[in-house]
């Protein structure tokens, strides 16, 4: 009895090794024709806008960012004048003014209303507003930090 011939030797890409996957794939981009990669191309066009659409549908957080806004007016005030839109809450403007600053961190003051933008007889009033309420805090902050100095 005769043994059978072996069976044909496979290339090396058919193999299970990286350069027969690289291969493989290789091939695989070599019989594409002109009209299969215009159909992928227009796969991944509609993909991504896609995915972009279900994102901002489905995650609050992601839609949030995208609808909110937030600029700041030059309104030639000593304060900082900020216009912004939070979603479903509309318009409104702020005035704000800082009163002390530990390392990087600035603590603000601020006066919020309602309303596209102020005029400035509005910011004027404001800004001295939260000047004066940053003051009175400063001042606060100064008795609290000598009591606890000198009760030490």
């Amino acid at each position: 009895m005769t043994n059978p011939a072996p069976p044909p030797q496979q290339p090396y890409r058919n193999g299970n090794g990286r350069l027969g996957m690289i291969s493989g794939i290789a091939e695989l981009v070599r019989g594409l024709t002109v009209q299969n990669m215009l159909t992928l191309a227009i796969l991944v066009l509609i993909a991504i806008p896609s995915y972009f659409a279900y994102v901002f549908m489905t995650d609050p957080s992601f839609r949030h960012e995208f609808m909110s806004t937030a600029h700041v007016i030059d309104m030639e005030v000593p304060c900082l004048v900020i216009s912004g839109n939070v979603v479903g809450l509309g318009d409104k403007w702020t005035v704000a003014v800082g009163y002390e600053s530990r390392g990087q961190m600035e603590h603000m003051i601020a006066i919020r209303s309602p309303g596209t933008s102020p005029n400035i007889t509005e910011a004027r009033t404001a800004c001295e507003i939260a000047h004066t309420e940053a003051n009175m805090l400063k001042g606060a902050l100064r008795e609290r930090d000598a009591a606890a100095t000198s009760g030490k």
